[in-house]
């Protein structure tokens, strides 16, 4: 199952806009939508971080790796 934003699947396409876009399409005021979507952006590298800290204290030993590829490949790219 696959859940788009402001009309874009694709997860390193979406961009601030995309959100307003949908913000607007579904009712939500966009003044709240994009403090909302900020505050994710701003602590993204951070959430990140610890969950690779956490994945690695349980184990999994190739959580760096799979860090690169979140960030290779997923949103937020434009940071």
């Amino acid at each position: 199952m696959s859940l788009s934003i402001g009309g874009i699947y694709k997860l390193n396409k979406i961009t601030r806009q995309s959100f307003e876009t949908e913000a607007k399409h579904i009712g939500l005021g966009t003044n709240l939508a994009m403090k909302r979507f900020d505050s994710m952006v701003s602590h993204f590298h951070e959430a990140l971080n610890k969950a690779v800290i956490d994945l690695e204290l349980q184990g999994f030993v190739h959580a760096h790796n799979l860090k690169e590829k979140i960030r290779s490949r997923g949103g937020i790219s434009y940071q």
